[in-house]
């Protein structure tokens, strides 16, 4: 079986290790590296590939450019917000979750985006796709 590769991309510290922590206990996964802010995020990205990537909204904010030129990333990302923050619940944790629910969640958000398959798919974001995401990180 094929391990799913996750980048942690989260501001806490302490958010961060637990979702560290969570991640090696769900089985196929690999954490290749963490990051607690957006622009040394982006460099690695610019050379490296990911399957999954657990971004915190205000890394996610500073990371915009980034979800333009690489679209398909957006497919791979679950977005780690508060409870203030709207998003789209199948792509989003929310760290007041329960250990369970978080797993199963990842797992769930996993399969659903082919994680153990060889081939990625690749999706293309149409220009009103592409506006919205900019207007919504502003």
């Amino acid at each position: 079986m094929r391990r799913s590769g996750f980048i942690v991309a989260i501001d806490s510290w302490l958010l961060r290790k637990g979702m560290v922590s969570l991640l090696n206990r769900i089985p196929g996964t690999t954490i290749i590296r963490e990051f607690d802010a957006g622009d040394p995020l982006m460099r690695y990205l610019e050379h490296h590939n990911v399957d999954f990537l657990i971004i915190s909204q205000p890394v996610f904010n500073g990371t915009t450019r980034l979800f333009l030129s690489r679209p398909g990333l957006l497919e791979k990302t679950i977005l780690l917000k508060t409870k203030e923050t709207p998003g789209n619940e199948q792509a989003s944790i929310n760290p007041d979750e329960s250990k369970e629910a978080l797993t199963e969640k990842i797992m769930k958000f996993m399969e659903l985006h082919g994680a153990g398959k060889k081939d990625a798919r690749v999706t293309v974001l149409t220009h009103r796709e592409r506006t919205i995401i900019r207007l919504v990180s502003m």
